[in-house]
């Protein structure tokens, strides 16, 4: 019976635990605004390192790896856009497709 509880402890810390570095991240999305200038940025998300710059266009990611899950971390990632030194946009990014080959 005791091994049954603390195998349904572990579960639900398990489970709880999943969601931690998306949490994080989300409370830190939370306090940023469309519109809000990149010194602004800056000071919500210390961290964040530029992945694009020119004269009109920006892009910054950041990305939090609060959980150990299993045999590794979990991360969220996220991209932050500026246009004319504006945020207009937040996103995850985009995976790359394979590239799949068609035999006739």
């Amino acid at each position: 019976m005791r091994s049954l509880r603390s195998l349904a402890l572990s579960l639900c810390i398990l489970l709880a635990s999943c969601g931690g570095a998306e949490k994080a991240m989300q409370k830190r999305i939370d306090k940023l605004h469309i519109g809000m200038t990149i010194p602004e940025f800056k000071t919500v998300m210390r961290e964040a390192s530029t992945v694009y710059l020119s004269e009109d266009y920006s892009a910054f990611k950041v990305m939090k790896s609060r959980v150990k899950y299993g045999y590794g971390y979990v991360y969220s990632t996220r991209f932050f856009y500026f246009q004319d030194g504006k945020l207009w946009r937040i996103d995850e990014g985009e995976r790359a497709v394979d590239y799949r080959v068609k035999v006739d």
